[in-house]
């Protein structure tokens, strides 16, 4: 009985140390990523998306809104449809609850800094259910915590800082619990609850995170030999009714999904030539330090090859596994209309990789310690000592440089942005054109306006949301002077070489104008004429659509019908007299001409089927016309005309679903045995 009470306490006092040294790993990790919040906005690519995003979001939420329309850029679309926005969701909550008291900058940079400054404890707690040793569990946690890489697609803050990551770094916190837990049910059939709270939590936050979860769990069957399919099926099928909220409205509303067609050339993966360069110099794992943890790692696949640890040989073919798609990717080509881009699987390939290093670097610390007794207690406390230091000061030396903010980033003349801001806020509404050649070249210069002027970006590249909308591919080759007039382009934020004699400069820094591009351009509603029909399955349809635009038609005013085979043929006869705008709703007032039947009037906002169309209060048909626009017939006289972007009902059904099936999943076999006795008492019961 002694025995086993030390050795309970023993195992106690190391779980105590655990915890010591995987929160000093998240303090030092929130200390590094600090300097972020002493200054302007973020520095990842994309990060001013979701600024721009949450702002959206909580604009639809302070109004009541359940539609979520998401007009920020790229002609709208809708927020969550076709990409989960979990992390930006909070935001805007906090945001709505608190926004008196604390910035949303402040709430967004928190929301940034908190997933990876947590990750380490996510690590370290997905090991010891794995049953993981506590060092090794700590070892581990910090080296996964400190991975820097050449390539900014993967695991850290690399990923958010250079590129913007931002959602997939929540995912990835929740990734090693839910595939730790994961792989506890399969094993042993025990929380199912707490395995599929956490492959929906990778979901919401990233689907191709939640995706990265079937080819680790598809190796650890295989490592069992298929013991435990059945609770795999079971699982899988749990995960997929419980997220029918958002893959089933995607089949259901297909058309209107805008895909992926300007994927950077670099995320389709990684050669395998090229990749294994990276790997054996230390550029995926110890980028801008000595290569301790590709050292470890590479150890680590070795003592996996010799078997002398299944779980590690686990989490090795695992990271190998994840390897493989990298490299498949440049190979193979798009997968499934380029939904499954291939570097998207660096991040856990870096995760296992970095986890079996620390790990390794462990069980050998362990067995100097064992074999050599007190030098090799020294030796191996100088070791791990070392690695620590390395991987600290590494860290914080990357870390410095990464966190720098826009305003201190001379080439984002965010000073020049923040003299132009109150002045667009100033404007009347419309869209602004930035980029390419009318504009900044600034990439953040496309979302801020959005965020602090309300001035949505008539184009804004990057960001899977942004591509969701079905105008995408069109809007990023317009020329806006060109096309003011047809998608309703109001003003350029410029910089000033691009100021032509006879434009109207509305204000102007030392690099930078505000134009007026077209007056007459601002207003979204227009009287059009159809001349014509497209299909309305995508590929023929963007034939059309881009036939279509290489004529005088659009100038002109004359649309195609989309999805109409035989359209009706109608006038541009009628003016706008007034409209104005709301949280997923569009109202205007318009007169149509009484000559010649009825008048289209064009919604210059992104087609989306759940669109609602009346006329002076009642229902009438909604149109679809070229590029991707939204249309209404309206006959002679004035009226009114609204349109509301309105989720269909099923959605929240299924979603209240998906919740009581994670609760109930979580009901273990006790509480649902306590359960019955409370409410089948055993004298009633049969036999």
């Amino acid at each position: 009985m002694a025995t086993s009470n030390d050795g309970m306490a023993e195992k106690a006092k190391r779980r105590r140390w655990l915890a010591v040294g995987v929160g000093a790993v998240c303090v030092a990790s929130f200390a590094f990523l600090a300097p972020l919040f002493a200054g302007g906005e973020p520095p990842g690519l994309d990060l001013p998306i979701h600024l721009a995003e949450i702002r959206a979001i909580a604009s639809s939420m302070a109004a009541g809104d359940l539609g979520g329309w998401n007009p920020s850029s790229n002609l709208g679309f809708a927020s969550g449809a076709y990409y989960q926005v979990a992390p930006q969701l909070l935001v805007a909550a906090a945001d709505v609850l608190v926004g008196r008291w604390l910035s949303l900058l402040f709430l967004f940079k928190l929301a940034i800094v908190l997933p990876l400054a947590l990750f380490p404890a996510s690590v370290a707690r997905a090991l010891t259910v794995a049953g993981a040793r506590p060092g090794g569990a700590a070892l581990a946690a910090l080296a996964s915590a400190s991975v820097f890489a050449a390539p900014a697609w993967g695991l850290g803050p690399d990923a958010v800082l250079r590129l913007g990551l931002f959602t997939q770094a929540w995912g990835l916190l929740f990734f090693p619990l839910a595939l730790a837990y994961s792989a506890r049910y399969l094993l042993e059939g025990r929380n199912l609850g707490r395995s599929l709270g956490y492959a929906l939590a990778c979901g919401l936050c990233h689907p191709f995170v939640a995706v990265c979860l079937a080819p680790g769990l598809g190796v650890l069957l295989a490592c069992r030999r298929g013991r435990g399919f059945c609770r795999a099926a079971l699982l899988l099928g749990l995960v997929l009714a419980a997220s029918a909220f958002f893959w089933l409205p995607i089949v259901v509303d297909w058309t209107s999904f805008g895909g992926f067609p300007a994927r950077r050339p670099d995320e389709a993966g990684i050669a395998a030539a090229d990749f294994f360069g990276l790997l054996v110099r230390g550029h995926l794992l110890d980028e801008g330090r000595l290569p301790l943890v590709t050292i470890a790692a590479l150890g680590a696949v070795v003592a996996a090859a010799l078997r002398r640890d299944r779980w590690l040989g686990v989490i090795v073919l695992e990271a190998l596994s994840f390897g493989v798609l990298v490299v498949v990717g440049p190979a193979v080509g798009p997968i499934a209309g380029d939904l499954v881009p291939g570097i998207r699987f660096l991040a856990p390939l870096q995760l296992g990789l970095s986890v079996a290093a620390g790990l390794a670097l462990a069980d050998g610390a362990s067995a100097c310690a064992a074999r050599f007794g007190a030098s090799g207690r020294v030796a191996a406390a100088l070791l791990l000592a070392g690695f620590t230091v390395v991987l600290v000061t590494g860290a914080g030396w990357r870390l410095a440089d990464l966190t720098r903010t826009l305003d201190r980033d001379p080439a984002a003349h965010r000073d020049e942005l923040a003299t132009l801001l109150p002045v667009l806020a100033d404007l009347p509404p419309g869209r602004i054109a930035t980029a390419r050649s009318l504009g900044s070249s600034i990439p953040a210069w496309s979302y801020l306006p959005a965020v602090y002027a309300d001035k949505p970006a008539f184009r804004a590249f990057g960001g899977a949301a942004l591509q969701s909308s079905t105008n995408y591919v069109y809007v990023r080759q317009a020329e806006p002077r060109a096309t003011a007039h047809l998608y309703g382009i109001r003003y350029a934020l410029a910089r000033r070489a691009s100021v032509q004699p006879g434009d109207r400069v509305l204000a102007r820094t030392e690099h930078f104008a505000i134009i007026a591009l077209d007056e007459d351009a601002g207003g979204l509603f227009a009287p059009i004429r159809v001349v014509g029909g497209a299909p309305a399955r995508r590929e023929p349809r963007e034939q059309a659509t881009w036939a279509w635009l290489s004529t005088e038609q659009p100038a002109r005013g004359e649309h195609l019908a989309i999805g109409e085979a035989a359209p009706d043929l109608t006038k541009a006869g009628g003016r706008v007299l007034a409209e104005t705008s709301a949280p997923s709703r569009y109202a205007a007032d318009v007169e149509a001409d009484g000559a010649g039947g009825a008048t289209t009037f064009v919604l210059r906002v992104t087609y989306h089927p759940r669109w609602q169309v009346s006329v002076d209060g009642r229902p009438a048909p909604l149109r679809r016309v070229t590029p991707d626009f939204l249309a209404v017939d309206v006959p002679p006289g004035r009226h009114r005309v609204e349109l509301i972007f309105v989720r269909p009902w099923w959605i929240f059904a299924l979603l209240a679903g998906g919740i009581g099936l994670c609760l109930g999943a979580g009901l273990d076999g006790r509480r649902r045995a306590a359960i019955a006795r409370e409410v089948w008492p055993a004298a009633d019961r049969p036999g």
